[in-house]
């Protein structure tokens, strides 16, 4: 089983896809750090 490299210094996708390195999405993860009444673009009033 060969290694996959570790995408470090690659700033887009599309490079790890074609240099066929390792990826983990941490979208979820971000997403539950953000306070449930915070809404991006919205302004307080």
């Amino acid at each position: 089983m060969t290694r996959k490299k570790l995408p470090i210094g690659i700033q887009t996708f599309r490079e790890i896809r074609e240099d066929n390195c390792h990826y983990v999405d941490k979208t979820a993860f971000a997403l539950r750090m953000i306070p449930d009444k915070f809404v991006l673009g919205e302004k307080n009033r």
